[in-house]
């Protein structure tokens, strides 16, 4: 299951793993959207799109503006594909398979990035935090939404794939890719879901 949740990858990924990202990640994405203030006309990165949901969300915020989405999971690409292909033909939604280590983009690019439920899996997050920073605009904003480790600790995730990271140490990631006005703040505590948002300026 955590291997799926990393790379929705065969069968399993393509009829499976989509709809569920969608399902639980609802209330998630509203969060992240909601704090990173999308304005419109403004260009927007989501980096590890899953299943597609937020995408829509965030196009309809960013109104004139447009989505661009990397995915490391190639059946999600295809996925997103088919669910925001109305906004795909019209130019508002772009899509691309890649990894947050070597963004397909040039510097200073987008005015706002985020990420929901992928920071977990990032091989080394102080470097994937600078290459997100480099494609952002100066004083361009990031949020990045995780679980606490208290909320996941119920699903006993093997810690080698996926690892639950601490506010504090996303924190400092943050600060040491060189992101600045870092904040941390909790959503849904008390509903069990406490989610913890990343919220910094490059």
């Amino acid at each position: 299951m955590a291997a799926q949740l990393r790379e929705p990858s065969g069968i399993a990924g393509r009829l499976i793993m989509g709809g569920f990202f969608d399902r639980t990640s609802r209330r998630i994405n509203e969060h992240t959207l909601d704090a990173l203030e999308i304005e419109s006309g403004e260009s927007v990165l989501e980096v590890g799109f899953g299943g597609g949901a937020a995408l829509e969300s965030a196009a309809a915020r960013a109104k004139e503006g447009t989505v661009v989405g990397v995915e490391l999971s190639s059946v999600m690409v295809r996925r997103a594909e088919r669910k925001c292909r109305r906004l795909v033909r019209q130019g508002r939604v772009r899509l691309y398979e890649g990894n947050v280590s070597d963004l397909p983009f040039d510097a200073g690019q987008f005015d706002r990035a985020y990420a929901v439920n992928t920071i977990y899996f990032w091989a080394d997050p102080t470097g994937a935090l600078r290459e997100i920073r480099r494609v952002l605009k100066e004083n361009g904003r990031l949020v990045l939404a995780i679980r606490s480790p208290e909320a996941l600790a119920p699903y006993r995730f093997p810690e080698d794939i996926l690892p639950a990271p601490k506010p504090g140490e996303v924190e400092a990631s943050l600060q040491a890719a060189g992101f600045h006005a870092v904040r941390m703040e909790h959503r849904d505590r008390d509903q069990k879901l406490d989610t913890v948002l990343a919220i910094a300026h490059a």
